[in-house]
């Protein structure tokens, strides 16, 4: 029971997280700089077609307020919480970790209602659009970026005037999507992999709480 609901916050999870580095205003401003010419791409190419594609659907897809909505109804209220403690269990192997793990299934499973069962997916996959673009090669390479991060990190910096705490956001979605993950199993064993996760996961979510 509930693994549908859990699979879907697993999803989401990794989106509240990135949706710090709003990846949705990095690609609208590159879509306006592309319309004026002002990124290099061809006319024909993929990164053209990708553009081209998030413009047409711009008014398909979740707002930012309506994301941040969504964000809060799944993983506000007691779920930070309850979710640290869960983290710090599995970092070290603790006897009560299987009682904190039972504490966040319930948790999301009463949280991730029909309506974010709904949206999700529309969710994530409006994400995977964004980030596709982010990781375009051509995309890139008109701004001298080695991978999607430090494209992410150029385009905050140059286009929105922002700083962005890059690796922490990216490291706390990827661990966190992971112990979710798990959760949906519903699985007694910690695996090495899920205690590691929970362990980078505690360490990044310090770091941000130490920079405040």
């Amino acid at each position: 029971m509930g693994e549908v609901e859990l699979e879907a916050a697993a999803a989401l999870y990794s989106g509240s997280q990135l949706e710090q580095l709003d990846p949705f205003a990095l690609v609208d401003r590159l879509v306006e700089l592309w319309m004026r010419g002002g990124v290099a791409t061809g006319a024909t190419s993929s990164s053209s077609r990708r553009l081209d594609a998030f413009w047409l659907h711009r008014a398909e897809r979740i707002d930012a307020g309506e994301r941040r909505e969504l964000y809060a109804r799944v993983f506000g209220g007691e779920f930070d919480e309850r979710f640290v403690a869960l983290t710090a269990s599995l970092a070290q192997s603790d006897a009560d970790a299987r009682d904190r793990a039972a504490d966040v299934r319930n948790v999301l499973n009463a949280a991730v209602d029909e309506s974010v069962l709904l949206a999700a997916p529309l969710l994530v996959a409006h994400l995977r659009e964004a980030l596709e673009i982010l990781d375009d090669p051509e995309i890139r390479n008109a701004y001298g970026a080695r991978d999607i991060w430090q494209l992410v990190d150029t385009l905050a910096r140059l286009e929105l005037g922002r700083e962005f705490d890059v690796v922490r956001a990216r490291t706390m979605a990827a661990a966190g999507t992971l112990i979710i993950g798990w959760l949906a199993e519903d699985a007694d064993l910690v695996s090495e992999q899920v205690a590691d996760a929970a362990a980078v996961w505690l360490s990044a979510a310090s770091a941000g709480s130490s920079d405040r």
